[in-house]
């Protein structure tokens, strides 16, 4: 493996757990398009690039292969299965349905403040990463912290395993000019219609903001 981006970078240099490391590390290259559909995992490499032994690996290969991410055959050994369009869509479609409870959800909780203090984080995370330059996509994930502001734990726990998924996305999205920064403004547009109180125009705008993201998506990657 060569020319590394850097969010693969700095799974690598990050300290997390051996299985933890290489699990996330193989699935954030399987999603980004960095490990392409068929391509060989081998495990000799992976301990070398990663510093781990062999039994994290095997580990983390068979968490992937449950997720079907990865496939095992006596005769290739580990391929890449990856996502089809197919796939994406329906997560995509998925996630439209759950955002748009959890938005209303929060419109009706009412907690003005921490819509503001997120608002607020989103522009200073945005601000952070535009003067890195560097195509960073960072540790805030606005989905994730407006999901925070929910008290659902079953809500939580879907939309926040499909949102890690999704979270895989940026990367590829944001390299269709001018999506980073439109995503932005959409994020703090549905911000400012939750916290003057107007679900169906937050409704409308996650819609829209769902539907822009995944036809960035599709325009940018070089995987379908």
């Amino acid at each position: 493996m060569s020319d590394l981006p850097e969010n693969l970078l700095r799974l690598i240099e990050s300290d997390l757990p051996p299985v933890r490391k290489c699990f996330s590390f193989l699935r954030k290259a399987i999603m980004t398009g960095y490990l392409k559909k068929g391509q060989h995992v081998v495990e000799r490499e992976l301990a070398q690039l990663l510093g781990i032994s062999r039994s994290p690996i095997r580990e983390a290969i068979r968490q992937l292969e449950s997720e079907n991410l990865l496939a095992h055959s006596p005769n290739k050994g580990c391929v890449v299965v990856g996502l089809s369009v197919r796939d994406i869509r329906e997560m995509y479609e998925l996630r439209e349905v759950l955002e748009c409870f959890l938005v209303r959800r929060i419109v009706a909780e009412g907690n003005i403040g921490r819509l503001e203090a997120l608002r607020r984080r989103t522009a200073e995370a945005y601000d952070a990463r535009s003067a890195r330059s560097s195509g960073d996509d960072g540790a805030f994930n606005f989905h994730l912290s407006l999901l925070e502001l929910v008290e659902h734990r079953w809500l939580k726990r879907f939309l926040g395993q499909l949102e890690d998924y999704i979270d895989q996305f940026h990367v590829l999205s944001y390299l269709r000019k001018g999506r980073e920064k439109m995503a932005f403004k959409e994020h703090l547009a549905l911000l400012d219609a939750m916290i003057a109180g107007e679900a169906d125009e937050a409704e409308r705008l996650i819609r829209s903001h769902i539907k822009a993201s995944l036809e960035a998506l599709m325009a940018a990657s070089a995987l379908f």
